[in-house]
């Protein structure tokens, strides 16, 4: 009887298909979102983010304020990776391994910029809060499908890179007329998709990062 009246209220909401783009920033860190991600290993600089696809939706009911959501989306997103200046003349053999003084200071003539491509999966709840207004709330199946890059693998060495990884996101959307909405969202990986085994001096090492960022989605209803 329950799956019954379920399943006649969501045969009479209406679908709707509709064309996805948006941009934002992207990031990679250990802990707190927007934290120092400095190490002695390496410095991440946030890049843009980019992303394009489509979006299939329905309210769970007619005129319902609770509606479900699955987007498809090809995403572009960069960082750059700015290693430490070495100064060989300060560092010193000991015990089978060189040692460094420290601090030193950011190679930036020396950055190396990835570009990841991606096809994330986002499955959202929309609640229709007050007006226009509404809060989302959702998990995203992530497919990279751009490698770690081999330079700055070599450089930092023994860079761990996990190519499907399951995330996180919150935000707001508001609609813009009867066709259009635009979304604001965080997102996070809810597990660590790089990690790093040792540092440049053969030091042992284990930082784990998660990619998270910011961005907004413009939604056009297509039919």
């Amino acid at each position: 009887m329950i799956l019954c009246i379920t399943g006649c209220s969501i045969a009479h909401a209406q679908l709707k298909i509709s064309a996805v783009a948006g941009g934002g920033i992207s990031d990679m860190h250990t802990g707190f979102p927007f934290s120092d991600n400095s190490s002695e290993l390496l410095h991440l600089v946030p890049g843009p983010l980019m992303q394009v696809g489509t979006s299939v939706s329905s309210t769970f009911r007619e005129g319902g304020m609770l509606s479900w959501e699955t987007q498809l989306l090809l995403r572009r997103s960069t960082l750059r990776s700015v290693p430490i200046d070495y100064d060989k003349a300060d560092c010193t053999p000991l015990g089978g391994m060189t040692v460094c003084q420290s601090p030193f200071p950011r190679d930036f003539g020396n950055v190396y910029r990835w570009n990841n491509w991606a096809v994330n999966v986002p499955v959202s709840l929309n609640f229709q809060v007050f007006g226009p207004v509404g809060w989302k709330v959702g998990g995203n199946a992530h497919f990279v499908l751009s490698e770690f890059p081999e330079e700055d693998k070599n450089h930092v060495q023994d860079g761990e890179f996990e190519s499907i990884n399951w995330q996180g996101h919150i935000g707001f959307f508001a609609r813009l007329g009867s066709n259009m909405r635009l979304e604001a969202l965080g997102y996070s990986d809810l597990l660590p998709r790089l990690r790093y085994e040792r540092l440049p001096t053969g030091r042992p090492l284990f930082s784990e990062y998660r990619e998270m960022g910011l961005y907004l989605n413009l939604i056009y209803n297509i039919f």
